[in-house]
């Protein structure tokens, strides 16, 4: 099985994993992208509500976080503070990365 993004005016509106053969049988109103589930190719996973990046034929995901900046290499979002080391959680309020105690 392969999976494939449904996009329409570079946004993501669907996401199916199946051969492509049978992308025939979804109704579209885009077209069919193929991705890879774990980033290898196209950048990313595509997501409902991201968006496709012609340029650069990726993905670029949701940005869950106002104070985060698209990375046009990677096409990740990156956090104003680096994420130190171990678990951690992003304050978007405060801005900064919470760590369990």
């Amino acid at each position: 099985m392969k999976y494939f993004a449904e996009v329409v005016n570079n946004v993501v509106v669907n996401v199916v994993q199946t051969e492509q053969d049978d992308l025939n049988n979804f109704p579209t109103s885009g077209r069919w992208i193929e991705y890879s589930e774990d980033g290898s190719f196209r950048y990313n996973p595509a997501q409902i509500g991201g968006t496709y990046d012609q340029a650069k034929d990726g993905f670029v995901p949701l940005n869950l976080h106002d104070s985060w900046t698209l990375n046009e290499e990677t096409l990740k979002w990156e956090p104003p503070v680096a994420k130190p080391e171990g678990p951690a959680a992003w304050d978007e309020e405060n801005q900064r990365w919470n760590t369990p105690e």
